[in-house]
């Protein structure tokens, strides 16, 4: 037997950090919008600004604000319209997100390939 090893690839230094408690949950409101912030990967200056965020408002809803910020290439916010555009959009076999920097790439590569 081979051993196979995974290593994620990120798409892009842009994208969100969302906050993680230490059980592996991250905090979300009661419609499922996730504590999050737009960012580039590693902008301390943000990350600071998050973590402080997300304890004060832990501690004033009576939760330990124990965990981390998790960066999350690639990712960005989307409004419920956007939601159900790239829904929609998924169920015609389209690419969910028109904005998908790596689904256009490798549409890209496959026309430059094989052609239109």
């Amino acid at each position: 037997m081979t051993k196979t090893r995974i290593r994620a690839i990120e798409e892009s230094t842009y994208g969100l950090y969302v906050w993680e408690l230490d059980n592996g949950q991250w905090i979300a409101d009661e419609n499922k919008n996730f504590l999050s912030m737009p960012s580039e990967k590693g902008d301390e200056y943000k990350l600071g600004e998050f973590k402080k965020f997300a304890h004060d408002l832990l501690r004033g809803e009576g939760i330990e604000p124990n965990g981390k910020a998790v960066f999350l290439s690639g990712h960005r916010r989307i409004t419920d319209d956007e939601y159900e555009e790239q829904r929609q959009r998924q169920l015609m076999g389209l690419t969910p997100d028109k904005f998908d920097v790596g689904a256009a790439q490798g549409e890209l590569a496959y026309r430059q390939k094989y052609g239109s």
